[in-house]
């Protein structure tokens, strides 16, 4: 079995498990072609303006509670179909300045220094559990 066929027989049952499946109502994979890929990272995205230029269909963002919010939004701002978001709300957040990290100033302690997780509500597994639109994995496979 390819990696492919694996990736599709997971997403098949990450789907069902939502309250999809064929024609489901909250999740349906879209589309089964094989599309141009685009892969970089957030700093990628926001400093070279041909990735910037988007659009996307579908952006996946990994290690996503190590990113600023900023970050994030521009990226997912340019998904026409949906986005991904990828991380371990346990993680250390964004790594910044000290003068930030310490500000006072509730913008930005809103929109710099609080990760994605924090600012939809996720700092818990119950939280995580409970949140709609939260897949929550609950095995753990180590590589090396």
């Amino acid at each position: 079995m390819s990696w492919r066929d694996e990736i599709d027989i997971v997403l098949r049952e990450w789907i069902a498990a939502l309250g999809g499946g064929e024609g489901g109502q909250r999740w349906r994979r879209v589309g089964t072609a094989r599309p141009t890929r685009e892969a970089g990272t957030l700093a990628r995205f926001r400093t070279v303006k041909a990735v910037l230029n988007g659009p996307y269909d579908v952006v996946l963002i990994d290690e996503v509670g190590a990113a600023t919010l900023p970050e994030v939004l521009l990226a997912v701002a340019k998904a026409s179909e949906c986005a991904v978001l990828i991380g371990d709300f346990m993680q250390l957040g964004p790594i910044l300045p000290r003068t930030l990290q310490d500000s006072d100033r509730a913008d930005i302690r809103r929109w710099l220094v609080t990760d994605p997780f924090r600012h939809c509500g996720i700092t818990t597994l119950t939280e995580a559990m409970s949140h709609s639109a939260c897949l929550v994995l609950d095995t753990q496979h180590r590589f090396g």
